[in-house]
């Protein structure tokens, strides 16, 4: 049987929230992957446009889950969740479940109860509002089975996220679905996925547009020292509002570059303006002086 057939035959039985993962099946993911000490089962993401009052409301969900191939797989208990002032994650959870020696279809299961938030920080920007929420799993050991859900609240609909199919482990099944009302046009914009073998699905559902894309047995990123950003090469999805309907008329989001520099100045403005700070400037005029 080959890799693929297996994969897509395993695959039916895993569902969120409900696996009956056997021996036999953990044994034939580590002939698969004899390389690999972890496998992403599956991934996706969800992100949905509406209109709620008469205001657009965006928000996202994730999900992934992966099995442990053997205990090198307790590299991954540090965890950690990326976000913004523009992009806000809610409602963390994380669970790990472990073999029962007694019975394989009853699974010890452990929830993560403490998510810290800490800013993030980088060598190459001076001033950044990110942050990550931390959080560490249990220890990890051959056929645990790792769980992490959260929900994403959009602020600003220029700016949301991108969805990689791709993982640091191998994927066996990814998807990607994006939701709007008849009030909101949408647009995914794809990158390198030229190679990928995508199933697309459109169904309307309660006044609801719903496009899923879906791709299985993907592997690892391909990460190299002092290379370029994964963006480059690895499948991936940008999703762009290009218009709303709010108060009789069409309100364009995605218009060009010109309407793009507008919107991002509004948000630079007032700094552009703000007050001179003098201790500023005569530390800045000494650094000037020092290094001419």
């Amino acid at each position: 049987m080959s890799k693929t057939s297996i994969l897509l035959l395993t695959s039916v039985f895993i569902f969120f929230f409900h696996i009956e993962l056997l021996a036999q099946d953990l044994n034939e993911y580590k002939k698969l992957f004899p390389d690999n000490d972890a496998i992403c089962l599956r991934q996706s993401e969800e992100i949905k446009a509406v209109q709620i009052n008469g205001q657009l409301v965006v928000k996202g969900k994730n999900k992934m889950e992966f099995l442990c191939l053997n205990d090198l797989a307790n590299q991954y208990t540090e965890q950690s969740l990326p976000f913004n002032q523009f992009i806000k994650i809610t409602n963390p959870s994380a669970n790990v479940s472990y073999p029962n020696p007694i019975s394989r279809q009853d699974r010890n299961v452990f929830t993560v109860s403490k998510f810290d938030v800490v800013d993030k920080l980088s060598s190459n920007i001076f001033y950044s509002d990110a942050k990550e929420i931390h959080f560490k799993l249990p220890k990890l050991i051959k056929g645990c089975i790792v769980r992490i859900e959260y929900e994403i609240e959009y602020a600003d609909p220029h700016l949301l996220t991108k969805y990689y199919f791709s993982n640091i482990m191998p994927v066996v099944e990814s998807s990607f679905k994006l939701i709007s009302d008849t009030s909101v046009r949408m647009q995914a914009l794809q990158f390198n996925m030229k190679n990928l073998s995508v199933t697309y699905d459109t169904i309307i559902k309660e006044n609801l547009k719903i496009v899923t894309l879906s791709a299985q047995n993907l592997n690892e990123y391909a990460i190299e020292p002092g290379g370029p950003s994964i963006s480059y090469n690895e499948p991936h999805i940008i999703v762009a509002i290009q218009e709303y309907f709010s108060n009789e008329k069409w309100i364009k989001l995605n218009n060009g570059i010109t309407a793009l520099y507008n919107w991002y100045y509004s948000l630079a403005k007032n700094a552009f303006h703000s007050e001179v700070n003098e201790e500023l400037k005569t530390c800045g005029g000494r650094l000037i002086n020092r290094d001419g």
